[in-house]
């Protein structure tokens, strides 16, 4: 079985090597979020139903969290291409993935 940490890698990853990758990936898996803010930043959504037992997370471009159902935290070192998403979608950028929805 995959180490929590290792699964958090692989879906970092996968979101891909570029800003735009990322953005492509976020918006065809439907992901949106709030810039300038680390828990509801689009790939911290995606982090949240990628990774198994989680329950939220928080990124930035240097480093990603995910908080598990068990009340332990998991961290890495944000990857290239998804640490230049969010610096440029906090910036303004990629604005399509911007959630305008009513806080629930």
């Amino acid at each position: 079985m995959f180490s929590r940490h290792l699964r958090m890698i692989i879906a970092l990853h996968a979101l891909g090597p570029t800003a735009e990758d990322v953005a492509e990936t976020l918006d065809n898996g439907g992901w949106r979020g709030i810039p300038g803010d680390a828990g509801a930043c689009p790939i911290a959504n995606y982090l949240t139903e990628a990774v198994p037992d989680t329950r939220g997370a928080a990124v930035s471009a240097s480093g990603a969290t995910v908080f598990h159902h068990d009340g332990r935290a998991t961290e890495t070192v944000m990857p290239i291409g998804p640490a230049a998403f969010i610096t440029r979608f906090d910036d303004g950028e990629f604005p399509y993935l911007v959630d305008h929805s009513e806080p629930e």
